[in-house]
């Protein structure tokens, strides 16, 4: 086994713990993944309606609608927990 990775990276209000992780990924998406990290990373929240209009792919579509926050919102959760 590599070698743990031991940073952090903040992405908008969530901080990444790489601590466990060993820099090997088992499953990617591919290219769509560092497409939906450079938007996270370089639009507002509010950019996401129309970004998901202009590049009409599933994915993007998927993971950014604001209706995805349904699945979750109801569940009580500590605004300082770990996932």
């Amino acid at each position: 086994m590599g070698s743990l990775m031991q940073e952090n990276e903040r992405i908008g209000r969530v901080l990444l713990d790489y601590s466990h992780y060993q820099g090997k990924d088992l499953y990617s998406d591919g290219e769509v993944e560092d497409e939906l990290l450079d938007i996270v990373q370089n639009h507002s929240q509010s950019e996401y309606g129309r970004i998901i209009e202009e590049r009409a792919t599933w994915p993007i579509l998927y993971h950014l609608s604001e209706q995805r926050g349904n699945i979750v919102e109801w569940i009580p959760m500590d605004p300082n927990a770990k996932v």
